[in-house]
């Protein structure tokens, strides 16, 4: 019945994941890091939906997990690779 539930977790999930990148020093640097911020924003976003529709709690946690993991795959596989073939274009392929 309310289909914006899971959008209010993603939005505050990934609200939750900016907050965090913001106040900590680079916390995705690490797999420890990487899952303690993930956890949190699991949590906010989980939270968020079941204040919105607590009825279907159990799919918009489904949703909000499912999304982190995306989320967390483009920023350590898709990501790197983009900005090494953008780098190689350029012809800056100096190692790091």
């Amino acid at each position: 019945m309310f289909p914006t539930a899971w959008r209010a977790g993603l939005l505050v999930a990934t609200g939750a994941l900016v907050i965090i990148r913001v106040l900590a020093n680079d916390p995705f640097e690490s797999l420890g890091g990487s899952m303690i911020s993930g956890t949190l924003a699991f949590i906010a976003g989980t939270g968020a939906a079941a204040l919105v529709d607590v009825k279907r709690l159990r799919r918009h946690a489904e949703i909000i997990a499912l999304y982190l993991i995306v989320l967390a795959a483009f920023y350590n596989y898709i990501l790197p690779t983009i900005t090494w073939y953008l780098t190689a274009a350029t012809g800056d392929v100096s190692p790091q």
